[in-house]
């Protein structure tokens, strides 16, 4: 700008200028140090990663994406100060284990990117990951709390592009694969992006499907053994697609559970089925005492509103509670999460009944069962196949049955395929049954079946 000369009003507007410049050349610095570093960690940010790569005249080193697992009910438990407070600490903890020559971002709210520059042998990036995973094996210490984490890491290493984004974009692909793998731990490899695109395109049609109600239950009869009465149904979600038909639940239900889906899912299913109960007990299709099973994801019955919910669906079908029962999978109840324990006695105040799914499989049974509030153990199928009459007494079923003797619970046994699994449980005393000896799961208008009635 020039100098101010003599005339007032012209000097003036070089003194403006000169200081709209100044201003404008700070906010440019203060907004371009935002985009580059994290504000809460002081790490780069995804971007910063990315435009302090572009320098470089080759990527041949390797990408590790840690990822936090969970981390949102640990946001929930904590808060978000003490939680921010957290991501410092871990992004200082991760900062200890690399020299300066490391590039250490924060790419998301609970993930973090490390590029390690120079070229690494499998051993070396072996051991680099161990070490990743050992700084999170003790808790970290929130002002007198002890928070133990566990975290999940994808590794990216000798792809042809130079280009960060492309590595960041694979190595969080490498990451999802991890947090589903029993060892947190996935290496990138080209055939997983065709996989997560696959996943990715049918969870779109998932939310579609949910938004034109093709989600349905189909229903299983649930029998006395001894008289082949029968006495209830579960009712199990079927996709029935325009284009593709009848999908099966082992293609969608996984991809529901991980995208919060499977909520949607079990309410349409739950909506409907107690309505197809009230409606057949009306019309004498089932009889007064008949029970309907439906299951229900923790992922329901974690939710706060899912109590609300669940008076509305028994007030607008008119269905009685007692003839509800909601099927919990045993495996994933086992942490005894407080709000889920508390929901399950909220479901039993209503007067609905409560089953453990599955049980047997989980890792603490014995430990937790004193604590819920259920009416009902369903025995997992893998044990009702492995009965053998030569050690029927001293079976996994015969060890559940009487454990349970003075609980005052029902037992149904699931997957009962053949006669003869029928006759020994019938010898052990186990009370109900369900599996493809008596029927397969049917639509609600093909009940029965000419299997169904076992008189």
């Amino acid at each position: 700008m020039p100098k101010p000369g003599h005339i007032h009003e012209t000097s003036m507007l070089v003194y403006a200028f000169n200081e709209m410049a100044n201003n404008l050349k700070a906010s440019f610095k203060a907004l371009r140090t935002q985009l580059v570093y994290d504000s809460l960690t002081g790490l780069y940010s995804r971007e910063g990663l990315i435009e302090s790569c572009e320098n470089r005249s080759k990527l041949n080193g390797c990408l590790y994406l840690v990822g936090i697992n969970k981390f949102r009910d640990i946001n929930d438990s904590v808060g978000h100060y003490r939680a921010d407070k957290l991501l410092v600490i871990i992004s200082e903890r991760l900062k200890a284990l690399f020299d300066d020559r490391a590039m250490i971002a924060r790419i998301a709210g609970d993930e973090f990117a490390i590029y390690l520059p120079e070229d690494q042998d499998a051993e070396t990036i072996s051991l680099n990951t161990t070490r990743i995973l050992q700084s999170f094996g003790s808790p970290f210490s929130m002002g007198g709390d002890n928070i133990a984490i566990s975290i999940s890491v994808g590794i990216v290493t000798d792809i042809e592009e130079n280009n960060m984004t492309v590595w960041l974009r694979n190595g969080s692909i490498a990451l999802s694969n991890a947090k589903r793998d029993h060892t947190h731990i996935s290496h990138y490899s080209p055939e997983m992006a065709d996989v997560t695109l696959k996943r990715t395109q049918l969870q779109a049609k998932i939310r579609q499907a949910i938004d034109l109600n093709e989600f349905v239950p189909f229903y299983q009869p649930i029998v006395e053994l001894k008289t082949g009465r029968i006495v209830g149904a579960e009712a199990l979600a079927r996709w029935i697609s325009p284009t593709d038909g009848l999908i099966s639940p082992l293609e969608f239900i996984p991809i529901a559970e991980e995208s919060g889906l499977i909520g949607d899912i079990g309410k349409a299913i739950l909506q409907q089925a107690c309505q197809d109960t009230a409606q057949g007990i009306a019309e004498g299709k089932w009889g007064e005492d008949f029970n309907l099973h439906v299951n229900l994801s923790v992922n329901q019955l974690s939710q706060p509103d899912f109590i609300p919910t669940l008076k509305q669906v028994l007030k607008e079908t008119k269905i009685e509670p007692s003839r509800l029962t909601l099927e919990i999978t045993e495996s994933r109840i086992v942490d005894n999460d407080p709000v889920i324990v508390h929901n399950m006695q909220s479901i039993r105040d209503l007067g609905v009944y409560i089953a453990i799914d599955d049980f047997g499989t989980g890792y603490s049974s014995l430990a937790y069962l004193h604590k819920l509030p259920f009416n009902c153990l369903k025995i997992d199928r893998t044990f009702v196949n492995k009965l053998e009459a030569d050690t029927l007494d001293t079976s996994i079923v015969a060890a559940i049955i009487n454990m349970t003797q003075s609980m005052n619970v029902s037992l149904v046994a699931e997957g009962v395929e053949t006669t003869s699994q029928s006759d020994m449980l019938i010898q052990l005393g186990c009370p109900l049954g369900q599996g493809f000896l008596y029927s397969r799961p049917v639509p609600y208008e093909e009940w029965p079946t000419d299997l169904v009635n076992m008189n």
